[in-house]
């Protein structure tokens, strides 16, 4: 199945947003299988690896869309999380996650789906928290950890959390593009508003 209509032109930016749902989709699919109940400790990493591969071609998208090229961008933020996601051109991004984050905390409170959590805390605050911990396992300040080896004592992020906060938001943003950018974030807002 394709997600995107043959005649529309995939650009770099089309390439990425593609790239960024590929990734996040794999990692739900980990996440969310049989084996997980069984094998979670040895498919952790590849998921939160998988997650901060999606996250950080989502988070070039915005910087594509302002014109930067691919390798400006490749030379210029690497796979600094962090650096992508405070950037100024990431402003409707962030704060369209973050609405997605309080609705999938909202529905995950309802529902059950985790009977551990008590849900007490700011969800924004939850993703942003996870978000700057993907962006540390992801990057040398950990010695690459979701690569090569892991310190213990390093606490990884609810990858369950991520995973639907961003899978919700790019299985929309694949098939209308422009919701990520500001003539059509309203509606988003307005459509999912907890």
């Amino acid at each position: 199945m394709t997600i995107i209509p043959d005649q529309e032109p995939v650009t770099p930016e089309m390439q990425f947003l593609l790239g960024s749902y590929a990734y996040v989709r794999s990692a739900q699919v980990l996440r969310f299988s049989e084996e997980w109940e069984t094998e979670a400790p040895a498919l952790l990493r590849p998921t939160l690896n998988l997650l901060s591969h999606g996250l950080e071609l989502l988070l070039k998208v915005s910087l594509l869309h302002a014109g930067l090229t691919p390798e400006q961008v490749a030379s210029t933020y690497r796979h600094n999380l962090r650096r992508l996601w405070d950037h100024d051109e990431n402003r409707l991004l962030r704060e369209l996650l973050l609405l997605q984050a309080e609705v999938c905390w909202l529905h995950n409170a309802k529902s059950g789906r985790w009977p551990k959590d008590n849900f007490n805390q700011d969800p924004r605050r939850v993703f942003v928290a996870a978000v700057y911990k993907l962006s540390r396992l992801h990057s040398g300040e950990s010695n690459y950890a979701l690569r090569y080896l892991v310190n213990r004592e390093e606490k990884a992020p609810r990858s369950a959390f991520l995973i639907d906060t961003l899978y919700e938001l790019l299985f929309k943003a694949v098939r209308q593009p422009a919701l990520l950018y500001p003539a059509k974030s309203v509606e988003y807002a307005v459509y999912n508003s907890p």
